[in-house]
């Protein structure tokens, strides 16, 4: 390399200084390490050496609302030191049919850092999309320029002043001539007579609206801020800067050829004009519900870990698929492949999140009062359980801390004034809807002990209600629970019959392998699907079964017909179809395969029943304990299933992880070795 040593010392001192920021990031942020590490491998050309890009970098941040994604961005600009060379754009604010708002906006704040490096954020991009639910073309044309933007970092705009002060120029210029009719006259841009006159002429006027109006009336106000803030509004293209302004108006050799500049400059149609952004560096943020569809799911009762399982398997076909069904494949192209995907928090991300804003509750406590806090396990537990709805991120965590921790602060430190203690150290804990306070002193020894009430939302819906409709979607979900565990021989994940959700009573998380449907499968989700009515007949009766049955029988009908008529997993190996024009090329539906599937039915309703009639003290004491309690974790399930189950395999081989559910790896090595050995044989 022939670069001198500054230079080398330059690139090195950059990259330090990532690393820094890197750490930084790391420290604010909980969860984000991997997401961290790949955007500052992205910008590490753009920071290091900027001279040698010719297109902006461009870094999309896709994931679910709450997960940190602006935040990240303002903090990264901020570590960059880059704020005055930052814009944010919230592109729903520009989403319409038509106009040139943003492109307005861009030229005129970016006008400054035209050809030199600025961070750009398009924020809710997803609000920019430019094909509809049907697939047809958008017009957009005020989001055209984000396109351009995006892939060459470049855009033409017209320079042509500002309509506002086009509007005042010509109102100064009706009073300027005003003003040569009573015989103004200035020199090297100042009244040198009849300033009388212009004070009496311009009075109440001004180019700038919050302007003060007693100030501008002076002998030089034709050098003031307000005229010349004006004329470079108007012309200011034309110059380098201001000054350049100031010293062309103290040339003008009389009022008329002031009036006659003032009238050129507001009468210029502006110039065509290229901004260049090519050194930009450009965070395109959205939330694809296409691509995050469990986003709409805003039950707090589903696992987080479960969640943030499912998120992780998203993956950039899937960022690019979903793009498709907002934008044209052109569109998707430009904004390259450069797409972080933001899993959801798992629990143990959140742990940390509510850890790390009790800690800077307890650095604020010291640094104001000179007190210590500890915060028992309990309370961290309690936020959790009230603050985590985990498809929607931090935010609600953040506000239940505010609420129900920030808010008690201050009225402990009140009764501490108020009660005059010398207190160094609050232990805080929480037990029965209530906060246990209690204030030790220097001496380590316990000053008084004080309990707050605490108003919970969302825990208290959980609460067990231990009545008859309890009792009842406790024999539903047990169905579902029972069925799965003895068919699949995987345990269920969760069993839940007191649930914050209005939209279900209860529900089963059942843990199902991932990577393929067979047909073994299928019929085992029809028994499991029907598991709640037989469990609701077996043990009401039928006249007591209810109308909570009819997604389950659904999902079971579906299922039936598609192992039939579109899976070809039936009696004939075809798909099966309502004939109409798009079905040229399938057989047409006989009365025969809806006679198939529902003989298919049938079979696994028997099955079904036969596993919870030799099992029904296990679906009876599962239902018992989820009457008085509100759920059932994995291990308890684990627990019942050993003790009830009269099934030989379940205290034998044992239930298996979803994973090792298949074995087809290991079939076909067998098969391959059976095959060797009778070879050998013969």
């Amino acid at each position: 390399m022939k670069q001198s040593k500054q230079f080398k010392a330059q690139i090195l001192e950059r990259k330090l200084q990532l690393q820094k920021i890197k750490d930084a990031l790391n420290e604010d942020f909980v969860g984000l390490e991997k997401i961290i590490d790949e955007i500052i491998d992205l910008i590490h050309p753009w920071f290091v050496f900027p001279e040698s890009q010719l297109r902006p970098t461009v870094i999309n941040l896709w994931g679910l609302t709450g997960t940190g994604k602006t935040a990240l961005v303002m903090r990264l600009v901020e570590l960059l030191e880059f704020e005055n060379a930052f814009v944010q754009i919230d592109v729903g604010e520009f989403n319409s049919e038509g106009g040139s708002g943003l492109k307005s906006m861009l030229s005129h704040d970016l006008n400054h850092h035209n050809g030199k490096e600025v961070i750009l954020c398009l924020d809710e991009f997803q609000l920019a999309r430019t094909i509809n639910e049907e697939g047809n073309e958008l017009g957009k044309n005020s989001l055209r320029v984000v396109w351009d933007l995006i892939d060459s970092g470049k855009f033409f705009y017209n320079s042509r002043p500002s309509q506002y002060y086009i509007t005042r120029g010509f109102k100064a210029l009706k009073l300027l001539n005003e003003c040569l009719q009573g015989g103004v006259e200035i020199s090297k841009g100042k009244i040198i007579k009849n300033l009388d006159v212009f004070q009496e002429t311009f009075k109440g006027f001004s180019f700038d609206y919050y302007e003060p109006k007693k100030k501008l009336y002076k002998a030089s106000y034709f050098l003031s801020d307000d005229f010349i803030d004006a004329l470079n509004s108007l012309i200011g293209d034309q110059y380098i800067s201001k000054l350049e302004i100031v010293e062309e108006v103290k040339a003008l050799p009389d009022f008329g050829e002031l009036i006659l500049f003032l009238a050129k400059a507001v009468s210029q149609e502006g110039a065509l004009k290229v901004m260049d952004l090519s050194k930009s560096l450009i965070f395109i943020i959205g939330n694809l519900d296409e691509a995050y569809y469990m986003s709409h799911n805003i039950n707090p009762d589903i696992s987080a870990n479960d969640f943030y399982e499912s998120t992780i398997k998203i993956n950039i076909a899937d960022i690019k698929a979903a793009l498709q069904k907002r934008f044209r494949n052109e569109q998707i192209a430009r904004l390259g492949n450069n797409h972080i995907l933001y899993p959801a928090f798992s629990e143990a991300n959140y742990v940390l999140f509510i850890k790390k804003q009790l800690s800077l509750i307890q650095k604020n406590v010291k640094e104001q009062f000179d007190m210590d806090i500890v915060f028992d396990e309990s309370l961290e537990d309690i936020i959790y359980k009230e603050g985590v709805f985990p498809t929607q991120g931090a935010r609600p965590v953040l506000t239940t801390v505010k609420n129900l921790v920030e808010s008690k602060v201050s009225q402990v430190i009140c009764d501490i004034i108020e009660n005059e203690w010398e207190v160094s150290q609050l232990r805080w804990s929480y037990a029965d809807d209530k906060y246990k306070v209690s204030f030790v002193g220097a001496d380590k020894k316990r000053i008084s002990r004080k309990t707050y009430p605490v108003n919970l939302k969302v825990n208290s819906l959980r609460k067990s209600q231990n009545n008859d409709l309890q009792a009842y979607i406790a024999v539903h979900e047990c169905g579902h629970a029972v069925l799965a565990a003895l068919t699949m021989r995987i345990l269920p994940e969760l069993v839940v019959t007191q649930t914050v959700s209005n939209d279900a009573a209860g529900f089963t998380k059942i843990s199902r392998p991932d990577d393929l449907m067979t047909r073994d499968l299928l019929c085992k989700d029809i028994i499991i699907s029907l598991g709640g009515y037989l469990a609701e007949k077996m043990v009401f009766g039928a006249d007591h079964t209810s109308t909570g049955v009819r997604t389950d029988i659904n999902q079971a009908t579906v299922n039936a017909n598609k192992i039939v008529k579109l899976y070809a997993m039936g009696e004939d190996p075809v798909k099966v179809s309502v004939k109409d024009s798009d079905t040229n090329f399938d057989f047409f539906h006989e009365q025969r395969h809806a006679d198939e599937a529902r003989r298919l039915i049938k079979k696994c309703e028997e099955e079904g029943r036969e596993l919870l009639e030799r099992n029904k003290l296990l679906l009876l004491k599962m239902s018992e304990y989820l009457t008085q309690h509100s759920r059932m974790d994995k291990e308890k399930i684990r627990e019942f299933m050993l003790e009830y189950s009269v099934e030989h395999w379940v205290q034998g081989q044992g239930f298996i992880e979803s994973e090792n559910y298949f074995g087809f790896k290991s079939a076909i090595q067998e098969q391959i070795a059976e095959i060797e050995k009778d070879t050998l044989i013969e």
